[in-house]
């Protein structure tokens, strides 16, 4: 049976792990915090782009209505 080679971690992945087991606990805390307020920034542009288009698709059906 052949190895399975796509097990093995690329070697960012294994940058982050020994990142993650060597960083002191206010380094991992940092790092954690800025991904998950990035995180929350993608997600707020991601609303207010939905509402956009939402209000966009409203405005049209309002116009062909009328």
């Amino acid at each position: 049976m052949k190895p399975n080679s796509s097990l093995k971690a690329p070697a960012e992945n294994d940058a982050f792990s020994e990142f993650m087991r060597n960083a002191s606990d206010s380094e991992r805390e940092r790092v954690i915090m800025k991904a998950i307020d990035e995180s929350i920034a993608d997600q707020r542009k991601i609303i207010e782009r939905s509402e956009q288009l939402r209000r966009r698709r409203a405005a049209a059906n309002g116009a062909d209505s009328a």
